[in-house]
């Protein structure tokens, strides 16, 4: 079962950023610092038979490209909606070219030259047909690196289970916040190149993973948080 994913964020559109949930949650979100030239960063996917809308903005206004991708199955070749090379994506939707519901997901590569940070969300939009938070967020991450993603709120499933790989050694951390969103404070982990364990937010908090590239070497890289 597909378990929402997603983060609330400050972008004032209607379900893309999860500012306003409706019938249908955001389907996910990214957000962290010190994404460095060359680092990939793709949120997971949403499920709609209408389309999907997606966000984002970097600092220093830096020139970065936003894609936004569509596939038929879950791991099935992508067609890509949408390319634009600006510091912001304003709220966007994208539907599938071909008849009924699709996957959709949203990446950010720094092309700029500078480091940033950002805010990356995708939801679908909705329908009789959808799901959210399907699949594991991905990243490529130059040494020094560091993506967030893969929210999830204690009070709608206390049992969870985050699971990621990595080519090289990465820092698995949750960032906690309250139910406004405030951020309580960041847990360390492990470092490791796979993981695999329980987590277990308190009622009043949700959770979000952030990924550190601890390593020299660039880590290509996957996580997921799911229900327990």
């Amino acid at each position: 079962m597909a378990l929402r994913k997603s983060r609330h964020t400050a972008a004032a559109f209607l379900v893309a950023a999860g500012v306003i949930v409706l019938a249908a949650a955001p389907a996910g979100a990214a957000d962290g610092s010190g994404l460095r030239p060359g680092d990939v960063v793709c949120t997971d996917r949403a499920y709609s038979d209408r389309g999907a809308w997606a966000y984002g903005n970097a600092t220093h206004q830096a020139p970065v490209t936003w894609t936004v991708r569509t596939s038929a199955t879950v791991d099935g070749p992508e067609t890509e909606l949408l390319r634009r090379t600006q510091w912001e994506l304003t709220s966007v939707r994208v539907t599938s070219p071909s008849p009924g519901p699709a996957y959709y997901r949203a990446c950010l590569t720094n092309t700029s030259d500078a480091t940033v940070h950002y805010r990356l969300s995708l939801g679908p939009v909705p329908g009789p047909k959808v799901l959210t938070g399907v699949g594991p967020h991905t990243a490529v991450l130059g040494a020094g690196a560091r993506a967030c993603g893969e929210w999830a709120a204690g009070w709608e499933a206390p049992a969870l289970r985050l699971a990621g790989t990595s080519s090289v050694p990465v820092l698995f951390a949750i960032r906690a916040a309250n139910g406004d969103g405030e951020i309580l404070g960041e847990q360390p982990l492990e470092t490791t190149a796979s993981i695999d364990r329980a987590l277990t937010p308190p009622i009043t908090q949700s959770y979000e993973v952030c990924v550190t590239n601890t390593s020299p070497s660039t880590a290509t890289l996957s996580w997921e948080v799911t229900r327990a």
